[in-house]
């Protein structure tokens, strides 16, 4: 368990291996034993980004129009997602949550948006 683990200093991939058949960028970047509040942080990046979506969102709406502003976010959201995917650095996982927090509250506005007026 963590605990075992964390409490006797035991490394991972030096004194055990994980058993697990796939792994999480958790185990990956070694985020266990003090260093799991970075877990925490990338949603929180990802809220930022969202607040930052639903408050430029009327912006978008306004300049280019619902149905396109709501394109333009699932896009962006969409391109941070697929990006995400193949990162191997915390910081710019951080970066990339913000741009998908932010592309996928956009497209949500808008396609809600849309939904209502119909």
């Amino acid at each position: 368990s963590k605990d075992m683990m964390c409490k006797n200093g035991l490394e991972a991939n030096v004194d055990f291996n994980w058993t697990t058949q796939r792994t999480s960028f958790a185990i990956d970047w070694g985020f266990y034993c003090g260093e799991d509040v970075k877990l925490s942080v990338v949603t929180s990046f990802f809220f930022v980004g969202a607040c930052l979506g639903l408050i430029c969102s009327t912006a978008i709406f306004d300049s280019v129009g619902r149905k396109y502003g709501a394109l333009i976010g699932i896009v962006i959201g969409t391109a941070g997602t697929t990006i995400g995917i193949f990162v191997h650095h915390y910081h710019l996982m951080l970066a990339l949550r913000v741009i998908q927090g932010f592309g996928q509250f956009v497209g949500w506005t808008g396609v809600y948006c849309l939904v209502i007026e119909f």
